[in-house]
């Protein structure tokens, strides 16, 4: 699934939560940031925000919202996926290259197999390689059922970069 379906996918996500307030954009920002300031523990209404301004090419608040977003829990589970997918292509042209490469390992958890997420993280991976790199990543914890082989790719990743980069 590439960039293609991604963005069919956020057009979807948006017009699926459009439905539930005006046409307008104005009222229905109104509408998530009342949502989320009554249940203050779901991302679920940053994350049709973030959507919102990817579909917009408006990187600045795509990451705003999604970087925030990422942190609270998901009612709609794939909306967790899609957050974080969001934040690592907008951390990328915000140069966050440390929350970005998270929120890819996060995304990578829920689909291990995506040849998007996968892309990208050839991307970063090769970013993060260059010695003009901010400080490194943290390392994916593994889960509890075993290691994939994404999670055992990014620990080793992580390994190596930290033998060559870290003071």
């Amino acid at each position: 699934m590439g960039f293609g379906f991604c963005l069919l996918f956020f057009v979807y996500l948006y017009s699926l939560l459009n439905q539930y307030c005006a046409a307008s954009w104005e009222k229905e920002l109104e509408h998530h940031i009342n949502y989320f300031s009554e249940h203050p523990t779901e991302g679920d209404h940053l994350a049709a925000i973030a959507a919102h301004y990817a579909i917009e090419n408006n990187n600045p608040l795509c990451y705003l919202f999604s970087k925030y977003a990422v942190d609270f829990s998901f009612k709609e589970p794939n909306l967790e996926y899609v957050c974080n997918d969001i934040l690592s292509v907008s951390a990328w042209t915000m140069k966050d290259y440390h929350h970005g490469y998270l929120a890819l390992q996060k995304a990578l958890t829920i689909k291990p197999d995506n040849d998007h997420l996968l892309g990208n993280l050839a991307v970063y991976v090769k970013q993060l390689r260059t010695p003009t790199s901010p400080r490194p990543i943290v390392q994916l914890q593994p889960s509890l059922g075993g290691i994939s082989g994404v999670e055992q790719h990014i620990i080793a990743f992580n390994k190596t970069f930290f033998q060559h980069h870290v003071d």
